[in-house]
């Protein structure tokens, strides 16, 4: 299975390329959500529960206008067990609705670790081991079968190319990396931009190889032996939709990358600022919008929470359409 063609399928049943990322910020979610007296016994039970009920109904409301959701686990992580639960439950949530889920979590390490962090977030792999067997390796593939797992991950590679390769063996069944190449913030060139393996040119040529074309051509290598029916690959490139110039070189450089593009909306990157991330057919990207969408209703004074973002969703929906040539 190739998880391009799952993500694709989606864009192009909803005639989306949105993903909603789901990032409930505690001070921006509405007091509401939350049982303030169970707080006495547990406060971090008390915040997660909340987590879950906003980001449930969020996801409830975005269904219709969005291909995929994208959980950022830091604000889960925060809340210890009880908030690793609220992201299962989100999880969930999200497949009860048809979405696909990038589980945002950047994870990295080497050897071993990697292949941990792999398994807890996309399976493990399907290791042949039966549920009735009573060692530990017996126990643990039932374990990893009993958690709900995301499509996809998000992966940093700038431990260097063997970091990923954990990761890039478990993408057997159907599910997905999202590697970090060009990132949205500000500062990103200060590693990212710098100039790897120059090319010998004229006098004054600045040319030469970047370090995030060079994590790009790392995929690349890799999707372009695994192609999927749309012509992608399993392992996407994340790239900020706030460096245009970027993701423009990039799409003719990784013609077999899906690209998830972050920094529409909060970020200051706009709609058309993605345009060249696609390619012909309304495919090969799909963009994400997280605070845009998720607190709307802080902008739309008398709306409940859901409505102003379903209304967001939807809009956006209708602007990337658009954009990526899918009306």
């Amino acid at each position: 299975m190739n998880f391009a063609d799952r993500l694709f399928d989606a864009v192009l049943h909803k005639r989306s390329p949105l993903v909603v990322g789901i990032d409930p910020d505690l001070r921006l979610i509405p007091s509401s959500l939350f049982d303030l007296s169970s707080a006495r016994k547990s406060a971090r039970g008390a915040l997660a529960q909340g987590v879950e009920r906003f980001a449930v109904r969020i996801i409830q409301a975005v269904a219709d206008f969005a291909c995929a959701v994208k959980p950022q686990l830091a604000y889960f992580e925060r809340l210890g067990p009880a908030g690793l639960e609220a992201y299962e439950a989100t999880v969930e949530c999200a497949k009860d609705h048809g979405l696909l889920v990038i589980a945002d979590g950047k994870r990295n390490d080497i050897a071993q670790t990697a292949k941990e962090y792999a398994a807890a977030y996309l399976g493990g792999g399907g290791e042949a081991a039966k549920t009735e067997e009573r060692d530990v390796a017996g126990w643990l593939a039932a374990a990893d079968r009993e958690a709900p797992k995301a499509d996809a991950l998000t992966v940093n590679p700038y431990l260097g190319r063997d970091s990923l390769v954990p990761f890039l063996e478990r993408l057997n069944l159907g599910q997905g990396l999202f590697v970090l190449v060009k990132t949205s913030n500000p500062s990103s060139g200060d590693l990212q931009d710098q100039v790897i393996a120059p090319a010998q040119g004229p006098a004054g040529d600045t040319g030469g190889t970047r370090v995030y074309e060079r994590v790009g051509v790392w995929l690349e290598e890799y999707n372009q032996e695994r192609p999927g029916r749309y012509g992608y690959g399993s392992v996407g490139a994340v790239i900020g939709a706030t460096y245009p110039g970027e993701l423009s070189s990039l799409r003719r450089l990784l013609p077999r990358t899906p690209f998830l593009i972050p920094g529409v909306g909060a970020q200051g990157a706009k709609a058309e600022d993605v345009a060249a991330g696609f390619d012909g057919k309304g495919l090969g990207a799909v963009v994400n919008v997280s605070r845009g969408i998720l607190y709307a209703y802080r902008e739309a004074p008398g709306i409940s929470f859901e409505k102003a973002a379903a209304d967001r969703a939807k809009e956006l929906q209708k602007e990337l359409a658009k954009v990526a040539g899918l009306l």
